[in-house]
């Protein structure tokens, strides 16, 4: 805050800001500022398509669904025989017996603009620590061929690889879903996970396409089914757009650890 008590947000978290119906407190809207301007003098910032706060302070009137880009496209709406329950300063929580799930409303195939088939990325901030190869955190699919889904701790302590192609499952121990977790394609060959700022394994794998659907948040969008493979665990961020390289991972871990941590929420 300046001298007197007038926010002096950059331009970027004032237009969010503006875009809540309800706004955080000064404490919190100044630590909000903080992670975004880390985010864009780090370069991450201008990469993203989309960017989800969930663990917003209130979601009154939808604030925790806003997108941060862009505040005037893509809001997220929940879905499900219950909503996403939401929890201030930690997310939306999912639920397999009430089918309930996020719809970003945003779709990588028509509306991707730093999100292409051979640079992109996406990913989710976790708080709660499950392991289920059946709960989705963040996908979309039209088949086997073709389809982007983060599933961060499977059956077998590993974890599901796939954005732009097909599945991989590399022989990687993932023992905790919490954190942050990015999938990324930097070409046409090659595809990789970061966890919590570090990058883990890259695997060989050529893209095929991006699957003409919203991508969903704590569930799966499929073709034919829909929402499928719901999540339990409890999500703070999402976010996608172009590949994020090494030091911009650290960037976007260090923004966002930065902000939960400040409110007692970190993992």
């Amino acid at each position: 805050m300046c001298p007197g008590g007038i926010a002096n947000y950059c331009p970027e978290y004032q237009a969010v800001y503006d875009a809540m119906t309800t706004p955080p407190d000064d404490v919190i809207a100044e630590q909000q500022d903080i992670m975004v301007r880390a985010l864009v003098a780090g370069g991450v910032w201008a990469g993203l398509d989309v960017f989800y706060l969930f663990a917003q302070q209130s979601n009154a009137d939808g604030e925790a669904l806003i997108n941060w880009i862009n505040p005037a496209a893509f809001a997220a709406t929940l879905h499900g025989t219950v909503n996403p329950a939401f929890t201030s300063l930690e997310g939306f929580t999912g639920s397999i017996a009430q089918s309930s799930y996020i719809n970003s409303n945003y779709n990588p195939n028509t509306s991707g603009i730093n999100y292409t088939l051979n640079d992109a990325c996406f990913g989710v901030y976790i708080r709660t620590n499950i392991q289920d190869s059946n709960q989705i955190d963040m996908g979309i699919q039209l088949n086997a061929a073709a389809r982007s889904y983060i599933s961060s701790r499977n059956n077998i302590d590993g974890f599901s690889l796939c954005i732009n192609g097909s599945v991989d499952y590399p022989v990687e121990v993932i023992l905790d879903s919490r954190g942050l977790t990015v999938y990324l394609r930097p070409d046409n060959a090659n595809h990789g996970y970061s966890k919590n700022g570090s990058n883990i394994v890259t695997i060989l794998e050529n893209s095929s396409s991006i699957p003409n659907l919203n991508f969903y948040i704590l569930a799966l969008n499929t073709m034919f089914v829909g929402a499928e493979l719901f999540s339990e665990r409890q999500i703070s961020v999402s976010f996608a757009g172009k590949y994020i390289n090494d030091a911009k991972l650290t960037i976007l871990y260090n923004a966002i650890q930065g902000y939960m941590t400040f409110n007692g929420k970190e993992v």
